[in-house]
């Protein structure tokens, strides 16, 4: 088979190489089925490292886990390649239309949009799905891939780290989706709506009471009559009103500048 470049040969050599190593660890996890026992995100989680760590060829360092709330984030010297969502085993039921799947890609748009990078992965033990988020306000289906087989699917080239930013260009689904219009990054505050980026904290993106210090307007212009608290809250020994940023101070501080 041609393969059009050299890479793409020992990328794909690779997933043949490794994939019975893989098959077999994941029939292990999933004969809990058989046992009466059930899987949890926990064991979808494991499924997803050793798909990554061996097939597809990441390394360790490159999957950070809860990266800003996301499941995974893939980065390659300190550039964000995608975001991972893990959902429930079987979840999605292979049918790339089906409600949780669509569910999942959208709460991994939110987390893209923190993390800067269009590419978005969502995984629930038998299908990995790539979806990108066009500027365009939609989220763009390109590939589901069942990964119950004895062979290495020829598409799962695509979610190795060369083949992410080729990924074919016919879409098999488009979901609706604006960040500007998603009410859970939005928080209301004294009756003004702000998005996350207004405050200085985010403890917890899915938690709003962990939004803390609100120093833009509602037009994403800085409050010059807030700013000040923030920065107290980021920077002073004694924080602001007696709360007090924690391990998350510097990565806020340079979204704060």
């Amino acid at each position: 088979m041609d393969y059009g470049t050299k890479i793409e040969e020992n990328i794909r050599d690779h997933l043949d190489k490794e994939w019975p190593a893989f098959r077999g660890r994941c029939n292990r996890i999933v004969a809990k089925l058989d046992q009466g026992m059930r899987l949890h995100e926990k064991d979808v989680e494991t499924i997803f490292q050793a798909l990554a760590e061996g097939p597809l060829g990441y390394e360790i360092e490159q999957l950070n886990t809860q990266q800003n709330y996301a499941d995974y984030a893939l980065i390659d010297r300190g550039l964000k390649l995608a975001v991972i969502e893990i959902k429930s085993f079987q979840l999605f039921a292979d049918d790339i239309k089906c409600s949780q799947l669509q569910s999942a890609l959208v709460q991994a748009a939110r987390y893209a949009n923190r993390h800067r990078t269009p590419y978005i992965t969502a995984f629930d033990g038998q299908t990995i799905v790539l979806a990108r988020v066009d500027p365009s306000n939609i989220i763009n289906v390109y590939l589901a891939v069942n990964i119950e087989c004895d062979s290495a699917p020829p598409d799962l080239f695509f979610f190795a780290q060369y083949g992410l930013f080729r990924h074919p260009t016919d879409v098999l689904c488009a979901i609706p989706y604006d960040v500007l219009e998603d009410e859970a990054l939005y928080k209301n505050h004294h009756g003004v709506k702000l998005h996350y980026s207004c405050f200085a904290y985010i403890g917890d993106i899915r938690d709003k009471a962990t939004w803390i210090a609100p120093y833009r307007n509602e037009d994403s212009s800085v409050d010059t009559n807030r700013i000040g608290h923030a920065v107290n809250y980021l920077l002073s020994p004694g924080g602001y009103r007696g709360q007090k940023a924690t391990s998350q101070r510097n990565l806020m501080l340079r979204h704060l500048l």
